[in-house]
Parts: C-alpha cells; structure tokens; sequence
C-alpha cells in the first residue's frame, strides 16, 4: 500500500519535473531526444497499473476521437508540406506516453479528483516553499555551511545549477525565483492551479472560504509573485475576475455591480506606479503591444530593439502566419514548426537579428495558439477550442459545497490553459494532459451530478399507479 501511494504520487509530482532529463541538447545520453527523468516514472506506473490491475490503463471515448482527428489531420499536413519527419513521430508518442500516463493514475483512484488534487496542492507548496528559500539565499547571501562547503556548492551537487546560473535580479531587488523549474514562467504555470485553488479557499465563495489554508495560500502567492512572469500576472488577474463571479459581483440582484466602480477608483490611479515598480514587466507589455498594434509587419530595424521576450514570440507569430497561409486548414502537422523556422526565418528576419537574440522558442512557437495556428491549422484550433469551451463549467456547482471544489478546479485549469495559448507551446510540459484530464472529468462529473438530480426529481414527482 505505501509503494502504492509513493507511485501515485510521484506520477502526479511529474508535473514539476520539467528541467530533469538524462544530458542535454548538446550532449544527449541515450537516444536522439531529451529523455526526461519523468518518461521513466510514468512507465514504472502504467506498469503498476497493468500488474494491478489487469488491464490496458486505456483513454476514454471521447478523448480517443479527439486525439485521432489530430493525428490524422497532423499526417495529412505533414504531407501537404512534406513536413514528416521525426519530429511528428516524437510528438505523438510523446502526447500519447504522457496522456496515458495522467489519465491511469486518475482512473487507479477511481476518479477521485478532489484525491488527485490534493497531493497536486501539496507538491505545489513544497516547490513554492523552495522557492522562496531560494529568494531567501539570494538577498541574504547565506554562503557557509557545514565542512566549509557553501550553499552554492550543495545546491550544484543537488542537480540545481539553475539557481545560481540563471540569478536574474529585477528592478525591485528581487531574483525571478525557478525553485525546480526550469524557467519562472514554467514554475508560474506549474503554480497557477494551486494559486486559484487558495485564493479562492481565502476570498472565495462562503461555502468554499477556509482561512487554515492560509499558510499555503501565503507561500504559494509569494513563490508565484517572485516568477515575475507577464503571464502569470494576467493569470492573477483572471483569478480576480473568477472570484468576483463566484461570490456574485456581476449579478444585478445582489447589487454586486456597485462595487466595480469603488475598484476601479481605488486602482486606476496607482496603475502607473505599478508599471514603474514592475519595470521588467512595464518593458515586455509595451513591447508586446507595439509589436503586434504595429501598423503592417515590423521592419528589421524595430524587431531588433524588441526585449527578447516579446522578440520570441512575435517572431515565431510571423513564422506561424507564414506556415497558416501555406496550409490554412491542417497546419503542416505536429512537430513541424521548427521546420518551418528555418523555412521562413529569413522572409522576415536576417542573419544579424538571428544572430542577436538566436532561434527562441522555435520548437514549441513561444505561445500554444501560435503553434497550433502552424501546425494544426483551422482543423487543429478547433479541436482545442471545441474541448476548451465544451468542459468548461464557469461557476456551475459553486453554490453546492461537495460540487464547489470540482468547480474551482474547473475554473483552476481554464485559467491555466488561457495562459498556455498565450505564452507557452508544449504539448506536455508542465503537466499538460495531468490538468487536462482534472478540467474535462470535473466537468463531466458536476453534469452527472445535475443529471442524477433531475432523474431524482422526475422519479420523485411520478405518481404511483
């Protein structure tokens, strides 16, 4: 049973293993692709799962379609734009692995998500946790320990380089904090979920309010501030929103409307003292909204003064574009936006701008709906959108307490997911079908719920012969 436990909840901690692999793009170990520690995990539990089992941990109907008419629209694009390759292959094993994987851990706890959830919640603290003992090293610049040794020689034998590597101080004195992760924005999406979650368990609806959480609430908040990440702070700003709908503040008959004009004069005016504080932020926004308000496509010259995040995901925005003229309704298939990169890089860029800032981002496109545009066409966005709106549950079920935490989990994913489109092309990473499994069961579980209601109902209101 204890080996048991250990399993699951190490499949589910995977979702914070995106920067463990086996060498590196230079000097890869096994095989001719990052082999990340995590592949080994999630077979270990399929394996389990068989044992235990005895059977094939297999998707659910609706999922296999769907999976499916990708793949199969992914081939026909491929071969439209003689783009099979590997590449493809590699993706599609890598979506089917890891799809299979989340989904058997989930159906192992007979779909009990609140379950799942949980030990999700607690990986996410313990991550946050070490990522403000990070910040903490950082501005007091603990250097001894034991034997001589300094902190930075014991985190480098932990296999946590990044933390002194990557120390990127911002204009308000603080490191953009990676705990485990990779990058901060990995660890801000990775966060974001247990972000919602506790914000709501703090300022949420009344039936879901529990002010014990708020030591959790605290170090994830702090942790998820200190990413410094754009994304993530729209993401804050999504959560906001979701509350505000949860307790009524848009319902006319609570009078809730009153309170948005109160809000905005009490923020308005320190919206530029803001900007000011944030100044990395304040750069990438105006960036970002110069790049893409820009009347036609930027000329070389302005691309070249772009801050390299917003340069990254405008340039692989004008690859895509180029890729969706190309093949508007199948994309040129899965995997094939690198290929295009180095299709159209030099219709738009130079060797000197390529040289300046490099290839960012051109195997995942910087953003899910930039890649989807280039490697899924029509065909490929509205399979995701279809599935993000269909599973989507708004505040269904928040008034009901055993539904409220399956609708915050909803609610949780849908933001997350929002800012995958906007900011990050994985297909896997971060836990990708982990939360797209909790998003589409939570829903289909609070409209089961519904449906049992009104057959109780009808049941009931029958009268007897």
């Amino acid at each position: 049973m204890r080996l048991e436990k250990y399993l699951v909840v190490l499949t589910v901690f995977t979702v914070f293993m995106d920067d463990y692999r086996f060498g590196d793009e230079k000097n890869r170990a096994f095989v001719a692709f990052d082999f990340y520690y995590y592949y080994v995990i999630w077979l270990l539990f399929i394996l389990y799962f068989i044992i235990k089992r005895k059977e094939i941990p297999f998707w659910p109907r609706w999922f296999l379609l769907g999976i499916l008419a990708l793949f199969t629209n992914s081939v026909f694009g491929g071969f439209a734009s003689d783009s099979l390759k590997f590449s493809m292959v590699k993706q599609m094993l890598g979506i089917t692995f890891s799809s299979i994987a989340y989904f058997s851990v989930i159906k192992y706890e007979n779909f009990n998500l609140q379950k799942i959830f949980g030990y999700y919640l607690s990986g996410a603290f313990w991550v946050g946790l070490w990522g403000l003992g990070e910040q903490a090293m950082h501005i007091f610049r603990f250097t001894y320990w034991f034997g001589g040794s300094t902190i930075e020689d014991i985190t480098r034998l932990l296999g946590f380089a990044n933390f002194w590597e990557n120390y990127k101080i911002t204009s308000m004195g603080f490191n953009r904090v990676y705990s485990i992760m990779g990058e901060p924005y990995y660890l801000a999406v990775a966060l974001l979920p247990a972000f919602v979650y506790y914000t709501n368990k703090m300022f949420g609806s009344k039936n879901f309010r529990d002010w014990k959480y708020k030591w959790r609430f605290g170090v994830i908040t702090l942790c998820f501030l200190f990413t410094f990440s754009s994304a993530g702070y729209v993401g804050i700003l999504m959560t906001g929103f979701f509350i505000s709908v949860n307790r009524g503040f848009f319902d006319l008959r609570r009078f809730g409307l009153l309170f948005i004009p109160v809000f905005l004069i009490a923020i308005l005016p320190n919206i530029a003292k803001l900007r000011t504080a944030f100044f990395e932020l304040q750069v990438r926004v105006d960036d970002t909204v110069k790049a893409f308000l820009y009347k036609g496509i930027m000329d070389k010259k302005e691309i070249a003064k772009l801050n390299s995040s917003t340069f990254a995901l405008y340039s692989n925005f004008l690859i895509a574009g180029k890729s969706f003229e190309a093949h508007p309704y199948t994309g040129s298939g899965l995997g094939s936006h690198e290929i295009s990169y180095d299709r159209f890089f030099d219709v738009f860029l130079d060797k000197i701008i390529k040289k300046m800032y490099g290839t960012f981002n051109a195997k995942d496109g910087n953003s899910l709906f930039i890649r989807l545009v280039s490697e899924g066409g029509l065909i490929g966005l509205s399979i995701f959108f279809i599935a993000l709106f269909y599973f989507f549950v708004y505040k269904r079920g928040i008034d009901v307490p055993e539904l409220a935490p399956l609708t915050i989990i909803n609610q949780a994913v849908f933001i997350m997911l929002v800012i995958r489109l906007l900011r990050t092309g994985n297909y896997i990473g971060q836990g990708f079908y982990f939360f797209f499994f909790l998003y589409a069961l939570s829903a289909i579980q609070i409209r089961q719920y519904y449906k049992n209601q009104a057959t109780e109902n009808t049941s009931d209101s029958i009268p007897e012969a």
